[in-house]
């Protein structure tokens, strides 16, 4: 089948390298990965539009939406109370901290843009 040239799109090619170098680690590739189930309040049900999932200390949050997203995504991990995460974006290079004890009982908070995500590795803070 013939069709017409297509220029490359160096954007998407980028987006495709860096997604190919963060699933390059073994934390992504092994271990039980889950379904996640954000949860939002009364008055702000965005959080219909954000897709959650995870590996052990590896998370991803996608916003399907062409609107802003508010949840809290709560992670399935016995280890993180009593202590300080430090969460690292593995597109961005943005890193956070959060409270262990806030992540256990609450769950993580995540406000993403239209069509926003984050790629996050969860480390202990020694």
């Amino acid at each position: 089948s013939r069709r017409p040239p297509e220029p490359a799109d160096a954007e998407l090619a980028a987006f495709h390298r860096a997604l190919l170098a963060a699933v390059r680690d073994r934390g992504v590739r092994e271990g039980d990965w889950r379904l996640l189930a954000p949860t939002g309040w009364p008055d702000n049900d965005s959080s219909r539009h954000l897709v959650a999932w995870c590996w052990p200390h590896e998370l991803v949050v996608v916003n399907l939406a062409d609107a802003p997203a508010q949840a809290r995504v709560h992670l399935p991990w016995d280890d993180l109370a009593g202590r300080t995460w430090s969460l690292t974006d593995r597109f961005s290079g943005a890193r956070f901290e959060r409270g262990g004890d806030e992540l256990a009982s609450e769950g993580l908070y995540v406000g993403l843009e239209p069509w926003g995500f984050h790629f996050l590795q969860l480390t202990p803070r020694l």
